[in-house]
């Protein structure tokens, strides 16, 4: 649950075992038709309902975390590959443009603008027609040359992830958004903590 937030703590063990706490003080509790009087039941119903509901927010928490981390972690890779891939073309442009400044010849122009039309493709994504990607054939040889495969489901490279540009401010919107949920994890954790402890002063962690 930690590992692509770089957390310097993984809460994963602590909260197996509160859970697992949790389980067992719940399964402790008394049968409602054993208990004495009213308020006995009245109080068994708090305690249940409190260990249930708690440890149910705990565990919804710790798969908000789980659904977005692979998010995390594929757009990571995927600004890793475009910029390295913009790098290379960023000297083949520079290669390109020096060919182009010293040969009259439209080879030496052509070469050019497919490298510059491939950098602005890198940059905010190809050209689509219907859910075919229009890309040179540059850039197609760089990622078939590289084995960059469309995400699981998809069809196309960008599908899912997007141009630089994009997939950057996705990650930026990912990582705040992991960051608030690995706070209400911790939050949920506390809360569960304080109810194993004793009824009092539990902190009840915010409906969403």
């Amino acid at each position: 649950m930690t590992t692509a937030t770089d957390s310097p703590v993984d809460l994963r063990p602590d909260i197996a075992a509160t859970l697992a706490a949790m389980q067992q003080a719940h399964d402790a509790l008394p049968l409602d038709d054993s208990l004495a009087t009213p308020k006995e039941v009245e109080q068994n119903f708090v305690r249940r309902s409190l260990l249930r509901d708690t440890g149910s927010r705990l565990r919804l928490d710790c798969h908000h975390v789980e659904q977005l981390e692979p998010q995390l972690v594929m757009l990571r890779d995927w600004i890793t590959t475009l910029r390295a891939c913009q790098r290379e073309f960023e000297t083949k442009l520079a290669e390109a443009e020096d060919a182009e400044r010293h040969n009259t010849v439209q080879r030496a122009y052509y070469r050019a603008e497919a490298v510059r039309q491939s950098l602005r493709d890198i940059l905010r994504g190809p050209d689509l027609v219907g859910q075919h990607e229009v890309m040179l054939d540059i850039l197609v040889a760089w990622f078939r040359e590289h084995r960059i495969s469309p995400l699981p489901g998809e069809s196309a490279l960008f599908a899912g992830r997007g141009g630089l540009l994009s997939a950057t401010d996705r990650l930026s919107n990912v990582t705040a958004s992991i960051t608030k949920a690995h706070d209400e994890v911790a939050r949920s954790l506390r809360a569960a903590k304080q109810l194993l402890a004793g009824p009092a002063n539990v902190e009840q962690p915010p409906v969403s």
